[in-house]
């Protein structure tokens, strides 16, 4: 049975961190639930045990408060970089308030299996973990922000790199298999093609069409469950700005039985205009978890320019954690 931390919890004004995955749920206990037939079932049908008790757990305890967490949190930080895995994971977060992030995020742009041992050690002493994937566009091998080749034509069924694609997901179901302590798969929470709303990654807007995306989202995810029985993942779906494009959003929304956390990845200038934007995010956020009965989330969020460059030093410990207070 998983004893989730208690740190990541927004109860006063212990909340300082950087770029973040903010997910819309707390408690005041986050002791997992012991899993039962009774409890909710993830999109996957066949989940691990531990990932139903993770889902349970986020689930039972929407809409009591804010749990937090960084992306590359104990990867770098401030003055610092890299660190050896220990019993002590090393975060700014820990640095500043005495608290772990309650959720660890991790992309497999710098590798797939490069976080390993981090990960596990996270998971052991409580911690929640994401992974995003920033994948290079898998015909010319640009980063994700090149777009030539028409990408995801390529590499949908039919496509002349279909196979090639299929190689690229057997070494990320080959990561996810191979996460286990004392025989527990480890849960992770896999964010793909995210922002998928913008038009700055291959996967985005007006690089393929929106039934084109869903396909290749369900082939992704099918192809690991399916195909290679990974079943340890929650999926999260995560637009950028919905709010503002709720069509397009809605169009390219995979389907229930593909996603279990719906968020939102939103980055703004730092003028008076942002407060009004976060709040309608959050709302979307909301409106369409309880409509599809996923969990709501944040899954990313600060200032475009980069926090450093705020007018405000409390800008998340007091506006941005008021704003999400003040409008539940």
């Amino acid at each position: 049975m998983t004893h989730y931390l208690c740190s990541g919890i927004i109860k006063a004004n212990r909340f300082f961190f950087t770029l973040f995955l903010m997910f819309v749920c707390a408690t005041n206990s986050l002791l997992a639930q012991k899993y039962s037939t009774s409890d909710l079932v993830p999109c996957d049908s066949l989940a691990s045990i531990e990932t139903i008790r993770l889902y349970n757990f986020l689930k039972s305890v929407e809409g009591k408060g804010l749990l937090f967490g960084q992306h590359h949190a104990s990867v770098e930080g401030q003055g610092w970089r890299g660190q050896g895995v220990s019993e002590s994971i090393r975060t700014d977060v820990f640095e500043v308030t005495g608290d772990q992030p309650a959720i660890f995020g991790f992309d497999f742009n710098r590798g797939i299996s490069v976080f390993r041992d981090q990960v596990l050690a996270i998971f052991k002493m409580g911690g929640i973990i994401t992974y995003s994937w920033h994948s290079n566009n898998p015909v010319t091998g640009g980063n994700p922000h090149d777009k030539k080749g028409n990408p995801v034509e390529a590499i949908l069924p039919g496509g002349k790199l279909h196979g090639e694609w299929l190689k690229k997901l057997d070494e990320i179901a080959d990561f996810f298999l191979s996460l286990k302590v004392n025989d527990v798969m480890v849960p992770v929470i896999f964010r793909p093609f995210h922002e998928n709303t913008g038009g700055w990654f291959w996967w985005g807007k007006n690089n393929c069409t929106p039934a084109q995306f869903r396909m290749l989202w369900k082939m992704t995810i099918d192809y690991l469950r399916k195909e290679r029985g990974v079943h340890n993942l929650l999926i999260a779906y995560s637009p950028s700005r919905p709010s503002e494009m709720s069509d397009l959003a809605l169009s390219m929304y995979p389907g229930d039985d593909y996603v279990d956390i719906i968020g939102s990845d939103l980055y703004a200038p730092d003028n008076p205009k942002w407060p009004g934007l976060l709040v309608k995010e959050s709302k979307w956020i909301t409106g369409m978890a309880k409509a599809h009965g996923k969990v709501g989330a944040l899954t990313e969020v600060g200032i475009k320019e980069g926090l450093n460059n705020s007018r405000e030093s409390g800008w998340f410990t007091g506006r941005v954690i008021n704003l999400l207070k003040n409008n539940p």
